[in-house]
C-alpha cells in the first residue's frame, strides 16, 4: 500500500499536514517549543496572535472560562503592536519550521491597511488573515464582517498593498455567510475561514447576584460546542463558491478535536483546518490528531480497496449529498 500524503496547498501555500495552529491560541509559535513532546512536522502553519496597528491592553479579567464543551475567551486583542511584531519576527520566529501567518485587526479600514503595509516588511510572514470577525473589541471587527458590502470593503482595501496571500477570518453570526464570502472573494480574497468564535454569555451563580464568568459581559465560545454549526456554514460557502466557479480555498475553524473531526470538515468543502481551543487541554493535540487522521485515511484505504484514500486532498467535498434535501439553508 501506497504512504499516506497529508500535504495541502492552501492559497499557495505548501503545508505538510491540514492542521493550522489557531491565532490567540498559541502566542507567537516560539512558546510552542517549551512543550515536552511538541513535534512541528505535525503542523503545515501557525497564525501569531492579532495584531493592531498600535499596542493593546486587551480587556480586564476574567478573560477566560470554561464552558460544557467549550470555552468563552474575552482578551481584547491584547498584543504588542504591528512596529513590534515586525522586530520580533526578524529576529527570532523566522527561523520556526512551518509557515508564519499574521492575523490582522483595526478599528477602521485604514488601520487594516496600515497594519498589513508594515507587515510586508516581515519577509518570513508567508499570509495575512484578515480578521473582520472579531467578537472582543467594541469598534471595527466584527461590524465588519456582518454585511458583504463592509467586509468586502476591508478586503479591496487591504488588497490593494498586500502582496501575500489573503485569508479572510468571517463572523459565525450572519445568516447570509454564503453572500458576504462571495463578496471577499470578489474583492481578492485568497481564501476563507470559517469561522470565528460564537459570541456568548455565561454566568457565575457562586454568589447573588449572580455575575458574568468574564471582566466583560460577553466572549467568543469555542470547542467542540459549535462544531456542527461552523461544518453546516463550511458547507454552505463550499457550494457558493463552486456555484460561482470559484477555486478560493476553504480553511475551516471551530471544535477540532480528533482526526474524525478533521474529516468532517474535509468532507464539506475545507482544504485545510485551524486547532485551537483543544491545545489548552492537550498542547501536543496535533500530534495525536496527525495519528488518528493517519489511521482513519487507512482503514478507508483498506475497507474500499481504494488507495486515493492515503492522500488527504481526495476527502475535500466528498460528502455524498446526492438525493438528500438540503434545508434550513
Amino acid at each position: 500500500m501506497s504512504e499516506i500524503n497529508l500535504s495541502v496547498t492552501v492559497s499557495g501555500l505548501n503545508l505538510r499536514t491540514p492542521l493550522i495552529l489557531a491565532s490567540g491560541c498559541c502566542g507567537y509559535g516560539e512558546e510552542m517549543e517549551r512543550i515536552e513532546g511538541w513535534q512541528w512536522e505535525d503542523v503545515g502553519a501557525v497564525v501569531l496572535k492579532g495584531v493592531t496597528l498600535n499596542p493593546r491592553i486587551g480587556n480586564p479579567p476574567h478573560r477566560v472560562a470554561e464552558t460544557p464543551a467549550g470555552m468563552m475567551n474575552s482578551i481584547g486583542l491584547q498584543n504588542i503592536g504591528v512596529k513590534e511584531l515586525v522586530l520580533k519576527v526578524s529576529e527570532r520566529l523566522w527561523k520556526l519550521p512551518t509557515n508564519l501567518v499574521a492575523n490582522v485587526n483595526g478599528e477602521t479600514v485604514d488601520e487594516y491597511v496600515q497594519v498589513c503595509e508594515i507587515l510586508m516588511e516581515a519577509e518570513a510572514i508567508k499570509a495575512a488573515e484578515l480578521n473582520i470577525s472579531c467578537p472582543n473589541i467594541r469598534k471595527g471587527g466584527l461590524e465588519f464582517g456582518l454585511q458583504p458590502e463592509t467586509a468586502s470593503e476591508v478586503v479591496r482595501a487591504v488588497r490593494s498593498v498586500w502582496q501575500k496571500p489573503l485569508w479572510v477570518k468571517l463572523s459565525p453570526e450572519p445568516h447570509n455567510i454564503a453572500d458576504i464570502s462571495q463578496a471577499c472573494v470578489e474583492a481578492g480574497a485568497d481564501a476563507l475561514c470559517l469561522c470565528n468564535t460564537f459570541p456568548a454569555m455565561s454566568l457565575d451563580l457562586s454568589e447573588i447576584p449572580p455575575r458574568s464568568k468574564l471582566g466583560t459581559l460577553f466572549g467568543g465560545l469555542s470547542g467542540p460546542a459549535i462544531k456542527p454549526i461552523v461544518i453546516r456554514k463550511v458547507f454552505l460557502v463550499a457550494q457558493r463558491l463552486k456555484e460561482i466557479g470559484s477555486s478560493v480555498p476553504i480553511i475551516g475553524v471551530g471544535g477540532i478535536w480528533s482526526g474524525k473531526d478533521v474529516l468532517e470538515y474535509l468532507a464539506v468543502g475545507a482544504n485545510a483546518v485551524q486547532i485551537g481551543t483543544v491545545l489548552f487541554s492537550d498542547p501536543i493535540a496535533p500530534t495525536r490528531i496527525i495519528n488518528e487522521l493517519k489511521n482513519l485515511m487507512r482503514k478507508f484505504a483498506q475497507r474500499n480497496n481504494d488507495e486515493r484514500w492515503l492522500d488527504i486532498s481526495n476527502f475535500v467535498g466528498c460528502l455524498e449529498i446526492e438525493n438528500k434535501i438540503v434545508a434550513w439553508t
